[in-house]
């Protein structure tokens, strides 16, 4: 599944910029739950990961996705 990963004032903002789809990371942090009402008038649900800390995963072969 797909998660937004939020930085706290620029810390690791570096890191999120070079990620790549495939990449491996590990994201420890907070939850952040958002309930936000579209032009649609349709109220959706987002949640964050707020990351106090964030490492990429050094590996020779990325994840492969299928859609």
């Amino acid at each position: 599944s797909w998660h937004n990963i939020m930085a706290r004032e620029g810390k690791y903002i570096k890191d999120l910029e070079k990620l790549q789809k495939g990449d491996k990371v590990y994201i420890q942090g907070r939850l952040r739950y958002q309930k936000v009402t579209g032009n649609d008038g349709v109220e959706r649900m987002y949640t964050d990961i707020v990351a106090s800390r964030l490492v990429v995963i050094d590996d020779p072969e990325p994840m492969s996705y299928e859609m």
